[in-house]
């Protein structure tokens, strides 16, 4: 995977714009669980596809994994507006608004 992931890096820096590229190098990122990486990749796939509850879910999930529980659950919230029946946005809202160690609003 480190060979895709360099043409990836590659076509991103030809074309910023190139939210495919954005999308699986990001996805990479997570995986090695260099979390600040994809978050940033994610953000800015984000900006070529603002209504796309998938990327937004992808985004506050790796929130989630860099410790950012309000960020990410503002999030899905976001993402529930665009996709009310988005699973893993359902998912991730109920744990972070279940989590006992949170406080209550």
């Amino acid at each position: 995977m480190p060979e895709a992931a360099a043409r990836f890096e590659q076509a991103i820096e030809s074309d910023p714009n190139h939210a495919e590229a954005l999308d699986h190098l990001a996805l990479w990122r997570f995986q090695q669980r260099r979390y600040k990486d994809a978050l940033d990749l994610y953000r800015a796939q984000s900006a070529l596809k603002p209504d796309s509850a998938t990327t937004h879910a992808n985004i506050g999930v790796t929130l989630y994994f860099l410790g950012r529980p309000e960020e990410a659950l503002a999030a899905m919230q976001h993402v529930l507006q665009l996709d009310a029946d988005h699973p893993m946005a359902r998912k991730l809202v109920e744990e972070l608004r279940g989590d006992p160690s949170r406080p209550a609003r």
